[in-house]
């Protein structure tokens, strides 16, 4: 396994303290024996690390090359080179955050992810967003601030029932504003578009959950064939290169949540066992 960064990168980076990392659907059974259940992040990471010392796990090598010659594929990081009949590609999109394109965006105030909503006390923020992490992360920074969450949509769609009843809870302590987008970020306020008319809040920081962006690039640069957007992938999750799989939120395949891609990686595995068995 190589992974870029350290094992559990995204839960180490991305979660906030504390968050509840849930196993969604309840109606989809987890496949194979990978221990996954609704718990604290913290606890999720003390699990997986502890069993990622049974797996051979190759920290800090991102992949600068993939290419398929005499039905093998050799793999090529900045330290090492490696050569695999199949290839998993599981990197996710944590780490690249949909940013909007508009002025102040970059400015030190702006975020795209909540470590700890204990760095912040009685200060001013704007959430955008109306995902599960936009609301959690309303959520827990509305203890000790003034927190006003602003949501292109007219109402939360999509949010797992535990977010909807939680926001529905602090309608009094949260405000929401919805069919709104943020229009500008300036140092002590934010300007908002709300039905084509401008609205001014004073603001201390603004965190940003637009989504994140699969690094489609990276698969260009590989030669695996790709559409805008995503990675071309057949039933079987395998992408142009045969042996080569895409599993996880890089696969595009909806909804984006741990335990479908857990399955989805417990299929894959099976579908490469059954092909080394076959060539026996």
């Amino acid at each position: 396994i190589l992974e870029k960064g350290k094992i559990a990168q995204t839960f180490l980076s991305a979660y906030t303290n504390g968050k509840e990392v849930t196993d969604f659907p309840k109606t989809l059974e987890k496949k194979g024996n990978f221990w996954f259940e609704k718990c604290r992040v913290e606890e999720l990471i003390t699990r997986w690390k502890k069993i990622a010392k049974s797996l051979n796990i190759k920290e800090n090598q991102e992949i600068l090359k993939i290419q398929k010659e005499k039905g093998k594929f050799l793999i090529q990081t900045q330290k090492e080179k490696y050569e695999s009949q199949s290839v998993i590609i599981a990197i996710g999109k944590q780490e690249k955050p949909r940013k909007l394109g508009i002025v102040g965006e970059d400015l030190e105030k702006v975020f795209y992810h909540l470590k700890d909503s204990q760095d912040f006390n009685q200060k001013k923020i704007l959430v955008v967003g109306g995902g599960d992490s936009a609301i959690e992360a309303a959520l827990s920074l509305s203890e000790k601030n003034s927190v006003t969450i602003s949501y292109r949509k007219e109402n939360f769609f999509r949010l797992n029932e535990e977010n909807l009843r939680e926001i529905n809870k602090k309608e009094n302590k949260i405000k929401i504003i919805f069919k709104s987008n943020l229009k500008e970020i300036k140092k002590h306020e934010v300007i908002l578009d709300i039905d084509s008319q401008e609205k001014r809040i004073e603001n201390d920081f603004v965190f940003i959950f637009a989504g994140s962006e699969l690094f489609i690039n990276f698969f260009k640069k590989i030669g695996v064939k790709t559409n805008d957007k995503s990675v071309i992938l057949d039933e079987n999750f395998q992408s142009s290169f045969e042996e080569l799989y895409v599993v996880g939120d890089a696969a595009q395949k909806v909804p984006f949540l741990i335990k479908p891609a857990i399955n989805q990686g417990f299929d894959i595995v099976n579908i490469i066992a059954k092909k080394i068995l076959k060539n026996k």
